[in-house]
């Protein structure tokens, strides 16, 4: 499973990630197999949240729900803002980051399983 960012939450942010023999039992359940959450997370006003992977294992799912940031996926630089959702694939190398002046609200969850893509 990849990590999910360690930027300091607030006292209203969430973070959870899945324990690896929850894990295990997931991906092999018939009825969690095919598509299974390994971490999810609420980050509301996330200033300086920033995020840099060159590799990873799985699916990442990110709503930006207020404010605004940037996405970078190989060559290619995106603005974000409130409304856009965006998900990465697996051993995709990008970098997001939250504007400094209006920092985003983020909803995010990775995720992975046989029918995943």
């Amino acid at each position: 499973m990849s990590e999910p960012s360690s930027w300091p939450l607030s006292q209203s942010g969430i973070r959870v990630t899945v324990a690896e023999n929850v894990l295990t039992m997931l991906s092999s359940h018939p009825l969690t197999e095919s598509c299974y959450t390994t971490a999810i997370g609420f980050y509301p006003q996330a200033k300086s949240h920033k995020m840099k992977r060159v590799d990873h294992d799985d699916y990442i799912l990110i709503y930006c729900s207020e404010g605004k940031g940037s996405l970078s996926v190989k060559d290619n630089a995106l603005a974000v803002k409130a409304g856009d959702l965006f998900i990465l694939p697996p051993n995709t190398p990008h970098s997001y980051s939250s504007d400094e002046h209006k920092p985003w609200t983020v909803y995010w969850c990775h995720f992975q399983g046989r029918q995943a893509s």
